[in-house]
This record gives C-alpha cells, structure tokens and sequence, in this order.
C-alpha cells in the first residue's frame, strides 16, 4: 500500500511538473512573440506620409509682368509658401511671381504638414522681351581713311571712326573683317570697301539690326591759282599754278588737260606748251574732276622793224632845223615791288602764299629797282583754330618811305583750305 502510494505520489509529481514546465513554455513564447510584435511595431510601424509637391519646374516671365504659380500637394492641409532667393530678380506675394529684374533666379516651394515639412525648387527666368535692337548708329554709314591731320578732317565732318550706344546685351557679324575693326563700342575705318554689320540680341538672337558701311578715300579737289586769261609767246611754256584740298588728303592725283584747238598749245607734266600763234581755252582736271578754265592768247614773238630810206631826208619838213636839238631826257623812275619768301609750311608762286598747315610763316621783302631795299618783314600765321595773326580780310599796310607803301590784303584765311593772299 505504501508502495503503491509512494508511486502515485511520484507519478502526480512527475505529471505536475510537466505541465508547469509546459505552461511557463508556452508563456515564455507567447511573451517573446509579444516582444516581437512590440519591437517590429515601433520600428517597422508606417510613418505620417511625406506631403508630394506638383508643380511646374520653370517658368518665364515678361519683365514687369507677374506669373500665378499653380501648386498641388497630396496633403490637402498642407500649407504651402513660396520664397525667392533673389528679390531683385523676382519676388513673391502668395503664389504670384514678379519679374523686377532680368535674369534667373530660382523659388523655394515650400509644403508643410503637422510634422514634416518639404520643398521644391523652380526656375525662373524674367527676360525683356525686344522686337528691334535700338543702337545709336544710322541704317548707311559712310567712313574715310585718313593718315594725316585727322584734326582738320573731323572739324570737316570727316570721320575715320564711328561711335555707337546700346542698352542691350548685343553682339555682331561682319560680312567683310578686313573693312572696318570693332572694339569698345568703337567703329574703326581699315580699307577702302564695303561691309555688312549685323547686331543681334544675345537673349534673343532672332532679332537683329543691319548696318551698311562704306570706307572711301578722301575726295582731292584742285585749287586752281591761275589767271582767267593769260598771254603766252611763241615757244613759252606756262606751269599751271594749283594746290590741293584739303590738307588731310593724302592719295595719289592726276592732271590732265584738254584744249578747244590742240594745234595752239598742249599739256605735259604740269605745263602748257604753246607751239603756235592764236587763242585757245584750256580745261584743267584732276582725277578727271574739272577744276577750272583758262584762256590763252598765243602771240608770236617777231620783232617788229621800220627802216628808214635813204632817199627820205632825215627831217623832210624842216630840213633847215639844226641837229643838235637834244631830246628831252626821261625823268628815273625808281620802281619798287614786293618778293615773298615762304619760311615754314608753305610755298611761294609769284605772290600766292599755299599754306601746307594750320601754321605757317613767310617773308615779304621790299625791291628797289630789283634790289632789297630795306629790311625785310616776317609774318607768321599761327593755329587757325586759336588766335591768328592774319585776319580775313585784313588790310596790312607797309610803308615804304614817305610817298610809298604797300597794301596786304588777306582775301580768304579758312582752316583746312590753302591760305590765298594777294598783294598789291
């Protein structure tokens, strides 16, 4: 009995034990799955969603215009914000855009929700739409070359250069670079032709503007400084008096001439030839523009006799009248005159001063029958365009003695022409 009792005790013991073991099993599982759940939960749990923000990426705007962004978020009660990240570009009032100022600037798009905030960044470009580019220059340009006194050519309205203005980012094309050279807004004469200029609009090169230009050589004109009428001998020849104008010209020139009767006179190298008795007119050019006329008067140069007979008494009417009646002997005539001497800048004709500057000197020297008679008088012109000390129409006397002097009269002074004066 006590062994049978013994038994079932151990048995219950052994039974009890097993169903502790298999309930503290089962609970220790049911905790770790509980820790499990817990765990993946708190990391793995979904998080608020991140609010999604639609919207254009760029946008262009008209220079004072403004522009409505439309804006859509995922999140309904998301607040939406935009900045500016150059408000002097752009700036932003609610969800409208101004243009203030060209150029590019980027817009923060911002959303945000109870606990997240996010953002997206859009382009803006604010651009001044132009239909023509406005430069100071006009549609034909005409330029010169020039070497020498470029003073005088400009005071001429003689241009080797043109300047011009623009607003505008611009940049240009040249049909022909050897023409003209462009540097610093500055238009600048290389050789003489023709060349197409084309400006156009770096923002918008569709729109362009055309110039054409022209660099010439500077016209020459001949001034002629000859007499109207002139009377030549047989066998003379007469150096045709001129100068050039104006004084920045520097090219080559031709002379030529042509006669109303070629058998009287004809032109070489700067001459008239006269070869034959009678009147003609003759046409002077240079570079085959005509520069004026003069009118010859070609006399032959025969010496004229009259022998005296010998059968004719010496005084027929009174052959009784002495001959020592003397002739009455002719009073001196002393005869003064006037030599002029170019020192500087300029050259002597007869009593034609060419000036070759704007300042220049000569000497007037006072003949007494063919000699120098007392001191000679310098003058000197200095800078036309200042003070001068020849006036036009200036009346200069200078005094020889008592019952003489001369009269210096100054017809025509001009800056860029040669300075003409005639004495008398």
């Amino acid at each position: 009995m006590f062994v049978f009792s013994t038994i079932f005790n151990y048995n219950t013991c052994v039974k009890k034990k097993s169903k502790n073991i298999l309930i503290y099993s089962l609970l220790g599982f049911f905790i770790a799955v509980t820790i499990a759940c817990i765990v993946c939960i708190y990391f793995f749990k979904p998080k608020e969603d991140i609010p999604t923000i639609v919207c254009a990426d760029s946008v262009s705007i008209e220079l004072g215009e403004s522009y409505s962004l439309a804006v859509m978020c995922s999140d309904k009660d998301a607040s939406i914000q935009l900045k500016s990240a150059n408000e002097e570009i752009a700036v932003v009032e609610g969800n409208k855009i101004f243009g203030v100022g060209e150029g590019i600037t980027s817009i923060r798009v911002i959303a945000s929700s109870k606990n997240y905030i996010t953002g997206k960044n859009i382009t803006v470009n604010v651009v001044k739409t132009i239909t023509s580019i406005d430069i100071s220059l006009p549609e034909n340009i005409t330029l010169y070359l020039l070497d020498k006194n470029k003073s005088d050519a400009y005071a001429d309205g003689i241009f080797d250069y043109i300047n011009y203005d623009c607003n505008y980012e611009i940049s240009y094309s040249l049909s022909n670079t050897d023409i003209v050279s462009i540097k610093e807004n500055k238009i600048k004469a290389n050789k003489e032709g023709d060349t197409k200029l084309t400006f156009y609009s770096i923002s918008q090169s569709q729109v362009t503007s055309i110039h054409n230009i022209s660099v010439k050589s500077v016209p020459v004109h001949m001034n002629l400084r000859s007499k109207d009428e002139i009377k030549l001998k047989v066998g003379d020849s007469y150096k045709i008096p001129y100068s050039l104008s104006p004084s920045y010209y520097s090219g080559s020139y031709e002379i030529s001439a042509t006669f109303d009767n070629s058998e009287i006179c004809y032109f070489e190298d700067g001459k008239i030839y006269a070869t034959c008795e009678g009147i003609t007119t003759v046409n002077i050019y240079c570079n085959e523009e005509l520069s004026g006329s003069i009118k010859i008067n070609v006399e032959t140069d025969a010496e004229s006799s009259n022998p005296t007979d010998p059968s004719t008494p010496d005084n027929p009417e009174n052959p009784d009248e002495s001959d020592d009646t003397q002739t009455p002997q002719e009073p001196i005539v002393e005869e003064y005159s006037i030599k002029l001497e170019g020192r500087q800048n300029c050259n002597i004709e007869e009593n034609n001063i060419f000036a070759q500057s704007n300042s220049f000197s000569f000497t007037i020297k006072i003949l007494k029958n063919g000699q120098q008679y007392n001191n000679s008088f310098e003058i000197e012109v200095k800078d036309l365009k200042g003070s001068y000390s020849l006036m036009p129409g200036g009346i200069y006397m200078i005094k020889i003695n008592e019952n003489s002097s001369f009269k210096i009269v100054i017809e025509s002074l001009k800056i860029d022409e040669e300075i003409f004066v005639i004495l008398s």
